[in-house]
């Protein structure tokens, strides 16, 4: 599995399990009771070593093989929610080393020293283990009340969620192009992933998904018309849209020249050919153009007007209209003739049923985001969670 791959699969799967609670967020291990869980993996992976070389080059092997070769196994039981749900050291780090493998994927990363290599991976494990709590207060009081009210719906929510998390997996060694599951169940391991977790805590995301469809339904439903036309005229720059400028420029160097007045005289007969329709304004400027838009195909530099260099020229082309040229523009270092290519002015979309189908869609997410926001508080209240160990 090459890094682009790996990559590939780190942030879908970090679209699907990270996060936070908002997110759908930390993921955990399903229970093969849904209320009760098993705390050990049978093929658990090892958690990171204290530090990670940095990769030569911008890649993810060199650390997931860092990884892999120096790990230690250890598991222990890290938070417990209520008297019967656990989380264990192993998924937490599971956790971890996506988002480590992440960083060191992006050229743009510099990798720390030990020092500052320990400080993120303490960030990073406090950050998933709070995701992990979230959700499992969640999912023990869903699952608890449906234990006591329906307990029939137990086996169908199980074999719902394990369908679902097939599929995913599914969809994650498509995209890794592996030959087959076994080879793709290799490629996890050596990136520190365990198959088996990794199940296990697509299976309890997907059990927190069917209860929030389920909780949330009906969240936001309420949102009127005036509150759909308030949201549209306070946030109208989401909704504007851009600007769109193509301008070709043909430049005239005072420095070709021995004078500027010889100079002038050239753009003049330039501009004579430019204003004719019948002229191929692009031709015209490759074979006697100066500067850098005969390399640039004629394209002058700006795709928008407050993006214009020289700046002097911006006026003259937002006055032309699609098709027109300019006069000859006098700027410091020679002339310019411009013609207006393409241009569309960023504009603000009626407020038909399109746009406002998509506010009440927006407004009701984030209703339904403070509904979860409000869960997450109330459970974790009225829930007793216990950390038994301090962050490694």
């Amino acid at each position: 599995m090459d890094a682009g791959t790996l990559g590939l699969l780190r942030r879908r799967f970090h679209a699907l399990t990270l996060g936070g609670f908002v997110a759908l967020g930390a993921v955990g291990c399903a229970a093969t009771d849904p209320v009760t869980r098993s705390q050990l993996p049978d093929d658990k992976p090892a958690p990171l070593p204290a530090t990670v070389s940095p990769p030569v080059e911008p890649t993810v092997e060199p650390v997931v093989a860092k990884l892999a070769e120096s790990a230690t196994p250890q598991v222990r039981v890290v938070a417990v929610i209520g008297s019967d749900t656990f989380i264990t050291d192993d998924e937490v780090w599971q956790l971890v080393r996506q988002r480590l493998i992440g960083m060191y994927s992006d050229p743009a990363f510099v990798p720390p020293d030990a020092a500052g290599q320990k400080l993120i991976e303490k960030r990073l494990f406090d950050e998933e283990l709070k995701h992990l709590v979230e959700r499992e207060v969640v999912l023990a009081d869903f699952l608890g009340r449906l234990k006591k009210n329906k307990p029939q719906a137990i086996e169908e929510l199980k074999a719902e969620a394990n369908a679902r998390a097939k599929r995913i997996f599914a969809d994650f060694r498509k995209a890794s192009k592996s030959k087959d599951e076994a080879e793709f169940v290799r490629d996890l391991q050596k990136g520190g992933l365990s198959h088996k977790l990794l199940m296990r805590q697509l299976e309890r995301n997907a059990m927190l998904t069917i209860y929030l469809d389920s909780y949330l339904k009906d969240k936001g439903k309420a949102i009127s018309t005036g509150e759909v036309e308030r949201y549209f005229s306070d946030h109208a720059a989401e909704f504007r849209s851009e600007e769109k400028l193509k301008w070709l420029d043909l430049f005239v160097s005072y420095r070709r020249f021995n004078t500027e007045a010889e100079a002038r005289a050239f753009a003049d007969w330039l501009h004579t050919q430019a204003a004719d329709p019948a002229t191929d304004f692009v031709a015209l400027v490759k074979k006697h153009g100066h500067g850098t838009s005969p390399l640039a195909g004629g394209v002058g530099l700006g795709s928008k007007l407050a993006e214009v260099q020289p700046t002097e020229l911006a006026p003259a082309i937002q006055a032309l209209k699609v098709g027109q040229v300019s006069a000859v523009i006098p700027v410091e270092g020679g002339l310019h003739i411009v013609k207006l290519a393409e241009f569309k002015a960023a504009e603000l979309p009626p407020f038909d049923e399109k746009v406002q189908a998509f506010v009440r869609r927006k407004l009701t997410a984030i209703a339904q985001d403070r509904e979860r926001e409000k869960l997450v508080e109330d459970l974790q209240r009225r829930t007793t969670v216990k950390l038994t160990v301090e962050n490694p």
